[in-house]
């Protein structure tokens, strides 16, 4: 166990007993959550010196961590939330969930904005899981390079691997999801996708970018069925997600995935 992640001590422990607190913890499942979030999320706090209160009580006992960041851009320092050693005992125990479901590791400075988003898309995998009945396991790049060869992993590790098992198939299937905010290099991108096995979603920024790695990849005759591209709003909106989100293939048609067949 880390320096980070050493058990609180006695008298820094605390119950967590409140509705709120256990909202609170499952709204960081999913991984880093800004205090916007959690203030806009949880609406059992009353003001913001009350929910910053409580997260630093729980931040003392261990339930949650915390790092302080600067926005390249504005100068302007914000916080990242993510579950403590406590927290992850609490939810699981609580059976909201499974310790290979939690994302509690805290980003770089560098990884930040990539972070965030991957957070909204594990978040909206939960709702679909919990909201349509079908099974969406997911498993990040450290879980998948902790347990390749648990997982069969083959190809690249990409940001997010999500199994997902239907109603009606007792088989899962498997999707890889790249978050590509525009910073690897297009032949890089396109050499690592030609080397998986498995369909990949890319969830995109900004369409521009989708723009660039359709043409890039256009011309490989391996990829044509298999990689499908669509924006962070369009995935994180309400439907959204892998079953309600209007994907785009290699030549630039709208796709929709199961339960909505392919025309």
């Amino acid at each position: 166990m880390s320096r980070e992640e050493k058990e609180p001590k006695e008298s820094e422990k605390i119950a967590v007993m409140a509705t709120r607190d256990g909202i609170l913890l499952k709204l960081l499942i999913s991984g880093p959550c800004t205090f916007l979030y959690l203030l806009k999320t949880c609406l059992y706090f009353e003001s913001d010196s009350a929910l910053r209160q409580r997260l630093a009580q729980l931040i003392r006992s261990g339930h949650i961590k915390s790092r302080s960041y600067r926005d390249e851009k504005t100068g302007h320092k914000f916080s990242l939330y993510v579950l403590g050693p406590a927290g992850v005992r609490f939810v699981v125990r609580n059976k909201d969930c499974t310790v290979d479901e939690i994302r509690n590791m805290l980003p770089s400075v560098h990884t930040v904005a990539h972070e965030l988003v991957l957070t909204d898309i594990v978040r909206k995998l939960r709702w679909e899981s919990d909201r349509i009945g079908h099974r969406l396991c997911y498993y990040d790049d450290p879980k998948c390079r902790g347990h390749r060869h648990l997982l069969n992993i083959t190809g690249p590790v990409s940001d997010l691997m999500v199994d997902i098992t239907l109603v009606d198939i007792t088989v899962p299937y498997r999707l890889l999801v790249e978050v590509d905010m525009g910073s690897v290099a297009l032949l890089e991108m396109v050499d690592r996708t030609l080397k998986q096995e498995h369909m990949v979603i890319f969830i995109c920024t900004e369409q521009g970018r989708i723009d660039q790695l359709q043409d890039a990849m256009r011309g490989h005759d391996k990829l044509s069925d298999m990689v499908f591209f669509a924006t962070a709003y369009e995935f994180c909106r309400q439907p959204g997600g892998v079953f309600g989100t209007n994907f785009l293939d290699l030549g630039g048609s709208l796709v929709s995935f199961y339960p909505t067949k392919r025309d």
